[in-house]
């Protein structure tokens, strides 16, 4: 059968016929009446009635206007097979079987034009490729011949092309981008029939059509869709709609002239256009999940990122419609006319990516345009990307501004994230997001592929045929059918009213049943009288709980398709009453039972925290402090709460939810990466039915992390993950709190009122977080201690760890095994052969660097960066370099390149990816001066060009001692031959002081380690923040140590800083300095009544801790803070949870204290601060005897009493448990330590946590509470009494003044009587 006959016999379903291009409004070719009548009828097409019907943009509509697009009648192909061999890129080789007619000049025109469109016109035969002088590539032409007439159409059809770029320009093609953006998902689902349609027929474009299904249902599910994502979306739907083409094609066996199969020719273009799609939704994932500053900060490079895929997608149309047209070609003039096409397509791509490009400057969120402004006032991005602070103040303001709702923590981790976020260029942002990305594709598809493979009807559901008299009609479930038409509702009912009927309807139909099954055994199977038990909950006491369970969106209505989706959700084995009473007691007794676990897992985690490795602690902490505040919000509302009845009848369904969630996030490796994620994992519907077993999971499995942390390394990377995965179901519950309010609002509800009871509770303290950290609560928390022994443990680290990990934090000693034995002229030799085959200029740039960085205002580098070392190789490709480096951020790869501008010049370009995660990647830009064997240029943090953070200068006649006396660029400008002189002269008493191992050398370098080290800890992590001087002097260092010492001096600082807690968001109220080490917080200062709780902290500087705290500091304090005040001391980080506790026992703890504290400071008071453990008491009783006591408190004056009158036997002095040396004031007592109690005196407590032989049990996770001398107190009065003092008070001042009056009047009366005042008169 021929391929005309074979079209003419398919059975095509009956659609609506397409349009014409006239009717479309493209210019279409016109045939004359008499084409039309010579020509044979086009086969009928399965097409879709308009670009809209199908959800396509009008932009493909412009496109289609070629004349690959039009059905022209395939020719046989009798006779033509495809050969099983393959050529070099994966394609069957087009050869004629021996048996064939010769090939004409038509078939050999196919074969060559689809060589071209697969690999470029270069890849044609007889061609011959030439790199002009701007570094392009030019293609020699064919020899003159039919093939060479074939492909070269450019100059005969040039005003077509002119034509097709004037109509994309003047017919509005930004208008129709937009409509296509606006009207993306309206006809997505008749689209996707479409496609499943073609699929069925030829499978083998399933791998393309599955692909693109996984990603528009992703993104469907993705919270807040951006338009530019859409707009790829768009073009890559575009690109889909050609494979509708096949629908004229079906037998894909069936061979095209050139002897190909339409299978053979489209199957690897298709499984790339797959590749693709996935590329491209990877890409759009990736910046999807940027923060609103990143997406300001880099708006340009991910712009140019995401419109590269405009491009790729147009190309795999333009092949594929070219593929198709080969199928249903049969004159060489029109082969030559669908050629032409594929060159003017380029033409069209480029100046629609040009509309796309300006576009894209608009199709920015509000949010955004608001970031941008904010920006704009700080400074700019240049201000604002290297300045910490004003980096950390600026995501604050941005988060009130935008209500932004990414997950947000607080603290240098939070802060290096976010650094982190802005540096990273779109190409490494999307390497690295792929891993994450592919896991959440295949558990998309698995979903879907489930779907179809498992449709499930109940025994209770209708079969809807046909909607003819009503709403009811649509609904599945036959009761609910039933209560819906008897009631007579329309498209929705008020939840209430539902709710009753249904109990009416079942309490009607058990009355009904009663008389038919008297005197007759009731058989177990009747599902009426079995589900008795949950009739009666469905009752007035369980509505609300049974209304949320059915109204999804709470606007207080249910709607047809609520209720098929409530009834579809319940298990198979379930009745509608057994699962209506799931959600009235079984849900909210199933989220108590998982809160009580939440809370005790943390319990362990707490115990395993103090056998964690020191490298681990840190980040842990911060998963802690994070983690803990987030999931406390959502337990704390029902862990208290008591369980319900029936929960064995509910059990199976809650055991198997939670395997299904435990499977989903198996899949994605227990990561949630973003919100799209997280409905992967859970499921369509309200996240309060999975977020508390979900939680579990998660926790449970950060449980297994830690666990291992007390035996391996591990990367800090997989703790931040850990907790960023808690942090997006949180932000989910945020938003759905956010959501509920507006809506609680709309309906003029009591917001706060009702979030007392919707859904049990558990949005009460989301909505207002304040009323759950009250000083009262946290200070009343106490969690209960799991004891952890990691012996029993089968730790499979490979199994459950994401990143490498290490057995210990060793030392970075790497540098120093090629420079340690290395004499200082040998190191202007130490170069890498170069390969033979490598020329200039890239010969030039191989070998040995030595680099200084400095500011751009040309001040030496204030940001510490030291000396750097690089070993630059040949590259894999013409012009790629590659290497090797290290400096005080540790080893780093270069990637980068090295070219030839119009000048001449060597331009040079490479980045520097550290292995660390907390510093970001480095770019150079600069070129190569041979002269002096000088690289210079800008370094930056990204790679545009207006970034530049200052100057970047690698020297290669210098040797890296040297390189720390060598001028930088401005002194050489100012005085060069100074400059020069003074860094000769630096240099030779260098190598004099190294010659002669002077002690003076090796005190420098050892000062300059301290120091260094010291300031770089206090700059970078914690402790009193820098002063200006220090600040200049941390740079000056940084440029004054050698590469190797500089990489070593980098790691001993990440050893101490992973050995040293950092508390995080606990800053010194004094110095204002992250606290690193020990903190020390006050007992006798609460915040005013109505504030969030706050502890008044402080670091273990000497100054901070005798500083007075004033209210004007501290406007939360009712009082200034005073260096007397009762304090007590932690070395590790102490959680929310934990604080509560600490306090009871350092408050019981001064209590027990205060009678020694009383002694103390009388034998301070006598000067008997000298005495020795054992003396005699006499004298100590004859100093008390005369003493005045001051005033105390009741317990101290009874302590005084009973130790004037007793022996000194029965009141022992104890001495310090490290030195035994006697105790005196201040001092400290651990009140975690059991039996005798441990007290430490100040000198011993200021060289650290001893190990001690009589209290072995006593660690660095003890706290301490501070024994000072017995501060006077005063007796507290009462308002009354104070006012019936004043009282009388002021009754005595009337009494004094009555007798003052009677004194004046008989002063009067003598002065009267004696004539001397006879005008007198006494004042009224």
């Amino acid at each position: 059968m021929s391929v005309s006959r074979f079209f003419h016999n398919i059975s095509l379903p009956k659609l609506k016929r397409g349009r014409s291009a006239d009717e479309l409004g493209r210019p279409g070719k016109s045939q004359s009446p008499t084409d039309s009548a010579t020509r044979r009828p086009a086969p009928r097409a399965l097409t879709l009635a308009t670009p809209g019907d199908l959800g396509l943009s009008t932009s493909s509509t412009l496109r289609n206007s070629s004349p690959l697009s039009t059905n022209n009648e395939p020719t046989s192909a009798d006779g033509y097979v495809a050969s099983p061999e393959t050529d070099a890129t994966g394609e069957p080789d087009l050869v004629p079987e021996t048996s064939s007619p010769p090939v004409g000049a038509f078939t050999s025109t196919l074969v060559v034009a689809w060589d071209q469109v697969k690999n470029g016109p270069e890849s044609a035969p007889g061609s011959s490729r030439v790199v002009n002088a701007t570094g392009e590539l030019e293609v020699t032409p064919l020899a003159e011949d039919s093939v060479d007439a074939a492909l070269n159409v450019k100059n005969t059809y040039a005003p077509l092309v002119t034509a097709a770029v004037t109509v994309f320009e003047d017919s509005g093609i930004a208008q129709h981008i937009e409509d296509g953006i606006d009207h993306f998902f309206e006809g997505m689902p008749v689209f996707m029939n479409a496609l499943d349609a073609v699929a069925e027929v030829h499978p083998f474009i399933a791998v393309a059509v599955m692909a693109f299904k996984t990603v528009y249902t992703l993104e469907v599910k993705r919270r807040g869709n951006e338009k530019k994502v859409i707009a790829l979306y768009v073009e890559m739907k575009d690109m889909m709609a050609v494979l509708l083409q096949l629908q004229d094609i079906r037998d894909e066996k069936v061979v095209a002239p050139d002897k190909t199969t339409i299978e053979d020719r489209l199957k690897s273009l298709v499984e790339k256009t797959a590749e693709d799609i996935k590329a491209c939704s990877n890409a759009c994932d990736t910046y999807c999940k940027k923060k609103l500053l990143a997406k300001v900060f880099q708006g340009p490079l991910w712009d140019t990122k995401l419109l590269s895929f405009v491009d790729v997608f147009e190309k795999r149309r333009t092949a594929i419609e070219f593929a198709l047209s080969i199928h249903t070609t049969e004159t060489l003039e029109a082969m030559t006319a669908k050629l032409s096409n594929v060159d003017n397509s380029t033409k069209q791509v480029n100046a629609k990516i040009d509309v796309l490009m300006t576009m894209f400057e608009t199709l920015v969120s509000k949010e955004q345009k608001t970031v941008a402004e904010i920006v704009a006032a700080n400074g700019g991005a240049k201000a604002v990307r290297n300045n910490d602070k004003m980096l950390a103040t600026l995501d604050e303001a941005v988060a009130k501004a935008t209500q932004d709702s990414d997950i947000r923590s607080t603290g240098p981790a939070a802060l290096e994230e976010l650094r982190d976020d802005l540096m990273d260029d779109p190409e490494s942002a999307v390497a690295k997001n792929m891993a994450v990305f592919s896991r959440k594709f295949e558990i998309q598809k698995r979903q879907i592929i489930d779907e179809i493979a498992l449709v499930v009807r109940r025994e209770t559901d209708r079969i809807i045929q046909e909607v003819k008299t009503g709403a009811h009609d649509r609904i599945l479930d036959k009761s609910i059918h039933d209560i819906w038409k008897e009631m007579g509702w329309r498209g929705n009912v008020k939840a209430r009213h539902f709710v009753l009927a249904l109990r009416d309807y079942y309490l009607e139909k058990m009355q009904d049943e009663a008389p038919k099954i008297k005197g007759i055994t009731v058989m177990k199977d009747d599902r009426t009288d079995t589900d008795a038990w949950a009739i009666k909950f469905i009752d007035v006491m369980h509505l609300q709980r049974i209304l949320e369970a059915f109204d999804d969106d709470a606007s207080g209505f249910i709607t047809v398709s609520e209720m098929n989706r409530f009834t579809s959700g319940r298990p198979i084995d379930w009745s509608l009453p057994h699962w209506i009473a799931y959600w009235a007691i079984g849900w909210r007794s199933t989220i108590i039972n998982y809160a009580k676990k939440i809370e005790m897992l943390f319990s362990k985690m707490e115990s395993v925290h103090a056998k964690l490795l020191p490298a681990n602690r840190q980040p842990v902490d911060q998963y802690d402090s994070f983690v803990w505040d987030a999931v406390h919000l959502l337990s704390a509302t029902v862990k208290n709460a008591q369980i319900g009845p029936h929960q064995d009848k509910f059990a199976k369904y809650v055991e198997a939810e939670e395997n299904r969630l435990r499977e989903n996030l198996k899949a994605v490796d227990f990561y949630i990466d973003d919100d799209n994620t997280l409905t992967l994992i859970t499921g369509i519907g309200r996240i309060e039915k999975t977020a508390f077993p979900l939680i579990y999971l998660l926790l449970e499995r950060h449980y297994e992390i830690m666990k291992i942390g007390t035996t391996k390394v591990l990367s800090p990377r997989e703790i931040i993950d850990a907790g960023n995965s808690i942090g997006h179901v949180s932000n989910a519950l945020r938003i759905r709190t956010r959501d509920l309010q507006n809506i609680f609002t709309q309906q003029k509800m009591d917001v706060a009122k009702h979030f007392e009871s919707f859904a049990c509770g558990v949005f009460k303290y989301f909505y207002k977080e304040s009323d759950l950290w009250t000083p009262e609560y946290l200070k009343s928390l106490g969690s209960d201690f799991v004891p952890y022994d990691g012996s029993k443990e089968e730790l499979k680290p490979d199994e459950i760890l994401r990143f490498p990990f290490q057995d210990e934090l060793a030392l970075d000693v790497r540098a120093y095994q090629y420079h340690i034995h290395m004499e200082p002229e040998e190191h202007l030799h130490a170069s890498v052969e170069a390969d033979a085959t490598v020329v200039a200029p890239l010969k030039d740039i191989l070998g040995q660097w030595y680099g200084a960085h400095y500011l751009e205002d040309e001040r030496r580098g204030r940001s510490g960066e030291s000396l750097e070392a690089i070993t630059l190789t040949a590259g894999d490709g013409e012009g790629n370099i590659k290497g090797t480096g290290y400096s005080c951020k540790g080893h780093f790869d270069i990637e980068g390149t090295c070219t030839t501008n119009a000048e001449g010049a060597t331009e040079v370009s490479f980045a520097l990816t550290f292995g660390g995660t907390h510093w970001t990647k480095l770019v150079f830009q600069g070129q190569l001066h041979r002269d002096s064997d000088t690289m210079s240029g800008n370094w930056a943090a990204s790679r545009t060009p207006t970034e530049s953070m200052g100057l970047l200068v690698y020297k290669k006649n210098v040797t890296p001692e040297h390189l720390a006396f060598y001028p930088p660029p401005w002194a050489l400008k100012e005085n060069r031959a100074r400059a020069l002189w003074t860094f000769a002269i630096e240099s030779i008493r260098l190598d004099i002081r190294r010659a002669r191992w002077s002690w003076t050398y090796f005190k420098e370098r050892r000062d300059t380690w301290k120091i260094y080290s010291n300031y770089f800890l206090r700059w970078m992590y914690c402790g009193t923040p820098l002063t200006d001087e220090e600040t200049t002097q941390l740079g000056n260092l940084g440029l004054r140590i050698i590469p190797s010492d500089a990489c070593f001096y980098g790691s001993r600082v990440e050893r101490i800083k992973a050995t040293t807690a950092i508390h995080e968001n606990a800053w010194c109220d004094v110095c204002d300095g992250r606290i690193g080490g020990a903190r020390i917080i006050c007992l006798d200062c609460d915040v005013k009544k109505d504030n969030t709780f706050n502890t008044l902290d402080l670091c273990d500087s000497e100054n901070c801790v005798n500083s007075v705290v004033t209210v004007e500091t501290r406007t939360d304090l009712p009082a200034p803070h005073l260096p007397t005040h009762h304090v007590f001391k932690v070395r590790t980080t102490i959680l929310g949870r934990q604080l509560g506790k600490l306090d009871r026992k350092a408050r019981e703890s001064l209590k027990e204290v205060e009678p020694l504290c009383v002694l103390l400071s009388a034998r301070k008071a006598a000067g008997e601060a000298t005495a020795t453990p054992g003396s005699s008491s006499s004298a100590l009783q004859q100093a008390l005897a005369p003493q005045a006591p001051r005033p105390m408190s009741q317990a101290s004056k009874r302590l005084s009493t009973a130790t004037t009158a007793t022996n000194v036997e029965e009141n022992p002095v104890p001495s310090c448990g490290v030195c035994n040396g006697m105790l005196a004031l201040p001092c400290w007592c651990c009140f975690h330590c059991n039996g005798d109690k441990l007290y430490i005196c100040k000198a011993c407590d200021d060289k650290g946590v001893p190990k001690l032989k009589g209290h072995p049990e006593h660690t660095e996770e003890h706290a301490l509470v501070r024994c000072q001398e017995a501060i006077p107190t005063e007796e507290k009065v009462s308002v009354e009494q104070r006012l019936s003092t004043l009282e009388n008070r002021m009754g005595n001042i009337e009494d004094r003044m009555s007798k003052i009056e009677q004194v004046l009047l008989h002063v009067a009366e003598v002065l009267k009587t004696e004539n001397k005042t006879a005008n007198f008169t006494l004042p009224a």
